[in-house]
């Protein structure tokens, strides 16, 4: 796939000016999660290069294929804990910085142990991510394990 001049780079083969990318891993990513194309200048210099990069390039898709998988994991942990939300929230705010402050209630007298979750008292992603794995940092894995499984072995895909 070739690339505007702007974004050219240097062939991974020969080090010449190069505007084409490896189809291969194009969408890959590295250990970060940033994109990681390989740039070539012609497909004989892909084609020669293949032997090294081959490797490489299969990491980049695995990669980008677990970073997947996590990001469904968690998206689909954050709407199970909205669900079965167990804290009795009497009030929320944000106080300085990245600190939130919330009151719990004592939630004796209730029959069930699930609330609903304050989401518009918390404008904020990052604020309400906060608060639905309060309490439940280790309960992902409890309670997705067998989703986990079919995420990473290809059954479900985003």
């Amino acid at each position: 796939m070739e690339v505007d001049s702007a974004t050219q780079t240097a062939c991974a083969a020969c080090g010449n000016s190069a505007n084409k990318r490896c189809n291969g891993c194009i969408e890959g990513i590295n250990h970060a999660g940033a994109p990681s194309p390989t740039f070539y200048c012609s497909t004989d210099c892909q084609k020669a290069h293949w032997a090294k990069h081959k490797a490489e390039c299969k990491l980049a898709d695995a990669r980008k294929q677990l970073f997947r998988a996590g990001e469904l994991l968690q998206a689909v942990f954050y709407i199970f804990r909205e669900i079965a939300f167990d804290i009795l929230i009497a009030s929320v705010w944000e106080k300085g910085g990245n600190k939130m402050h919330f009151y719990e209630k004592e939630w004796e007298g209730h029959e069930e142990p699930l609330f609903m979750f304050p989401a518009d008292s918390i404008p904020e992603d990052h604020d309400r991510h906060a608060l639905l794995t309060h309490h439940a940092c280790g309960d992902a894995l409890a309670y997705l394990h067998e989703f986990s499984l079919k995420v990473t072995k290809g059954e479900y895909r985003m």
